[in-house]
């Protein structure tokens, strides 16, 4: 059992919620899969406008952290993370991208701001995650 396993599914805790936004359909089960070995529960979504969507009519409560590819189809991620907030939503990020460093500034991402590169394991992803559902 992982650790993450462990600290997450406590007596008496609730299973944390990760949204996973991509457009790559192989991404997101990966991701799904990889969240889910560790004892979190997993939303796909294939686009950011899918996202906010259901966010519009379902509501953001229940999810914890969201998993969100920079260079999508439609809107960016960035871009979905900036509507997010202008709806007054504030879920914690874990932004990804298959692009170079190059490429995520092209968007306009912060150079401060962290973000995993594509492909990535999970001694990468889980931590990050874990990091914002768990903020020392």
């Amino acid at each position: 059992m992982s650790s993450y396993k462990m600290r997450m599914n406590g007596p008496g805790s609730r299973v944390p919620v990760i949204a996973v936004v991509d457009d790559d359909e192989s991404v997101r089960l990966a991701v799904q899969r990889l969240v889910r070995s560790a004892g979190m529960n997993a939303v796909q979504y294939a686009s950011g406008e899918e996202l906010i969507d259901a966010f519009r009519v379902h509501g953001a409560q229940a999810v914890d952290c969201i998993v969100l590819d920079l260079h999508m189809v439609g809107m960016n991620g960035l871009q979905v993370a900036e509507s997010l907030t202008q709806f007054g939503i504030e879920i914690p990020f874990v932004f990804m991208s298959g692009a170079d460093d190059d490429g995520v500034r092209a968007l306009g991402f912060p150079s401060d701001l962290p973000w995993i590169r594509k492909p990535f394991d999970d001694g990468v992803l889980l931590p990050a995650i874990a990091a914002r559902v768990y903020p020392s």
